[in-house]
């Protein structure tokens, strides 16, 4: 098996991280290495946004007003850990993309910022640091966009990537064999 292929088929999503810290260069080539996806037209959509460790309490507030807002009861063992899902991991990022009003483009972009976070996955995984893209109904949320300062206007919010250092590496999880997503027309 070839480098690329081991680094892509044993990377995970992490979801446990110590509060040890990435050094900024690595995420900086993370990033540089995001620019290099694929991308139709070479519109370059994608924008990362550091949300530092004195925002993440704020984040961490917006996700359990979502919570409450569905329902959830939440004690405070509850709300401490996800408190604290949020100060652990070495970086929080907001990935957006900047919005067309072109349909085809739109999607064409969301695929490139698809595979720009995969290629800012890899290349901290290759480093030993483990990811997670989060894109639950926080993206949506105003409060987000007003505490990153994103125009919702100018930019959509697609994803929430937590980066840090694995606290521990999940299993892999059953995947189908290639003949079962394979068809050759005859």
């Amino acid at each position: 098996m070839s480098t690329i292929d081991a680094l892509i088929k044993n990377r995970r999503t992490i979801h446990h991280y110590s509060s040890e810290l990435i050094p900024e260069k690595d995420i900086l080539e993370a990033v540089e290495s995001a620019l290099f996806a694929p991308n139709h037209k070479l519109t370059f959509p994608t924008r990362f946004t550091i949300v530092p460790s004195s925002k993440r309490r704020e984040m961490a507030d917006i996700s359990l007003k979502i919570r409450r807002q569905k329902g959830r009861v939440l004690n405070q063992e509850d709300e401490n850990k996800i408190i604290q899902k949020f100060k652990n991991p070495s970086h929080l990022l907001i990935v957006s993309q900047i919005k067309s009003e072109d349909p085809t483009r739109s999607k064409e972009d969301y695929a490139t910022l698809s595979m720009a976070i995969q290629n800012f996955s890899l290349s901290l995984w290759e480093k030993g640091y483990g990811t997670k893209w989060s894109s639950g109904s926080m993206i949506h949320a105003p409060e987000l966009y007003n505490l990153t300062h994103i125009n919702p206007d100018l930019e959509s919010i697609e994803a929430i990537l937590w980066a840090g250092i694995p606290k521990q590496e999940p299993q892999p999880p059953k995947r189908p064999s290639v003949k079962d997503i394979l068809r050759t027309l005859i």
